[in-house]
């Protein structure tokens, strides 16, 4: 329906990931909700068209490969983000570090050339989730980072501790940020007072890079008496390393 809000996220990839599979989520359940959505991937990339696809998600690429003319994609998806008035978001939502970046820089020309022309025309409230910690940026990525953070309307942080990094590190006006916890807890079943006679199960489901922490859980597995066992699933840089830790502790 035209009369209902148009939401646009925006994506770098289509990789399996965390912060894809909250957005294949929100793009999917906010129609119910009285929004229509849509999704903008920045780089070819990635398998997780497919589920867009089967659950009948409207989405676009906006660029090409990883290595396209920086240039050429910020035209690209200035001209999604800001199409004619009638056609533009109501909410721009963007997530990880290129989408917030491409996205904020494409608001600052428009509002500037906006200020020039003196022109008129919708524009879309931008937010932002922190899905991370990030301290491990170089000092550019960090600036531009922060430079983002403190240009949106919102930001959503899935956590205390983000929202401690999205203010403290990066600047953002507390009043402009929300937690939303993104972790859904099973329920919880009550247990009898009989010992446990199975071997408790632990499952970590994560990226294989320093920022998820395997190598912090499985030093504090090495303190706790078995019988346990811990099955990580993922994939990341840090395979190998990870493995001579299980094997040492």
């Amino acid at each position: 329906m035209p009369d209902q809000p148009l939401v646009t996220h925006v994506l770098a990839t289509l990789g399996r990931g965390g912060a894809e599979r909250l957005v294949i989520e929100l793009a999917a359940r906010l129609p119910a909700r009285g929004f229509r959505t849509q999704v903008l991937v920045l780089f070819e990339h990635g398998e997780l068209w497919r589920e867009l696809r089967d659950r009948n998600i409207r989405w676009a690429l906006v660029g090409g490969s990883l290595d396209m003319s920086r240039a050429e994609l910020f035209r690209r998806l200035s001209r999604r983000l800001y199409p004619e008035p009638e056609r533009r978001s109501g909410i721009v939502h963007t997530h990880l570090f290129g989408p917030d970046a491409w996205s904020s820089a494409a608001r600052t020309l428009h509002n500037a050339l906006h200020w020039i022309r003196g022109g008129c025309g919708a524009e879309p409230k931008f937010v932002s989730t922190a899905h991370n910690v990030d301290r491990d940026d170089s000092s550019l990525r960090r600036a531009a980072r922060r430079w983002a953070a403190r240009r949106m309307d919102r930001v959503i942080a899935v956590s205390e501790d983000v929202k401690r990094y999205v203010t403290e590190d990066l600047g953002a006006r507390p009043d402009r940020v929300a937690v939303i916890d993104a972790i859904i807890s099973p329920a919880v079943r009550p247990r009898g007072a009989r010992p446990f006679r199975d071997v408790p199960q632990l499952i970590m489901v994560a990226r294989l890079e320093t920022q998820k922490g395997h190598d912090t859980v499985l030093r504090a597995l090495a303190q706790v008496p078995p019988p346990w066992e811990l099955t990580i699933i993922g994939v990341g840089s840090l395979e190998r390393e990870l493995k001579e830790l299980a094997e040492r502790s």
